[in-house]
């Protein structure tokens, strides 16, 4: 098992800032915009302030320095990593992007569990990396942020998750998928 270091952490967040200009990393915590986002979100996710992580114009806002602290290094460079592809998708798409987003009710007629699904390769890339495998705890854990209130319902369709994420773990397992940041297509991604 490969073990992540704060040196890669660090090594990462670098090449961040070199691809997205005004990269940063935030805490919701101290944010009074997040802290408005929280309350507004309460009703179906009493957890944005402390356990999710965002993205918002071009930063990554972790729950608080506290907390972060506590995570497993691995942790949050799997974070970094899914995180960055938001931020990329954003920058690519820059309007589309924000809004198929944003506007997620009803859930299943938007965009955002593509754009959530891409994110979530980047943890099973991560894993791949460090292991050498994908556990089918973490296609499951996936497949329940997926499916609960926390993202808004955003893909209800269980086994059709579970199938594309079968898929792109045996296309990882197989080398034809690599990070920090494949063009994805749902269920059919191929990097570049």
């Amino acid at each position: 098992m490969k073990d992540i270091s704060q040196q890669d952490i660090d090594t990462y967040v670098t090449w961040c800032q070199q691809h997205l200009p005004g990269f940063a990393i935030c805490y919701k915590d101290e944010s009074t915009l997040q802290k408005w986002i929280g309350a507004l979100l309460w009703p179906i996710n009493k957890r944005y302030m402390t356990a999710y992580t965002t993205v918002m114009f071009g930063k990554i806002y972790f729950p608080s320095r506290e907390t972060v602290a506590l995570w497993p290094k691995a942790q949050m460079y799997a974070t970094l990593r899914h995180e960055f592809v938001h931020l990329m998708d954003a920058k690519r798409f820059p309007l589309w992007f924000e809004i198929s987003y944003l506007l997620f009710f009803p859930a299943v007629l938007t965009m955002r569990a593509y754009w959530e699904y891409r994110g979530y390769v980047q943890n099973l890339l991560v894993e791949y990396e460090r292991t050498n495998a994908i556990s089918e705890e973490t296609i499951t854990w996936i497949v329940e942020r997926f499916v609960r209130s926390e993202y808004g319902w955003m893909y209800p369709f269980r086994q059709h998750l579970t199938n594309i994420l079968q898929r792109t773990k045996q296309r990882i397992l197989k080398g034809e998928l690599r990070g920090p940041y494949p063009y994805c297509e749902w269920g059919k991604e191929t990097p570049t």
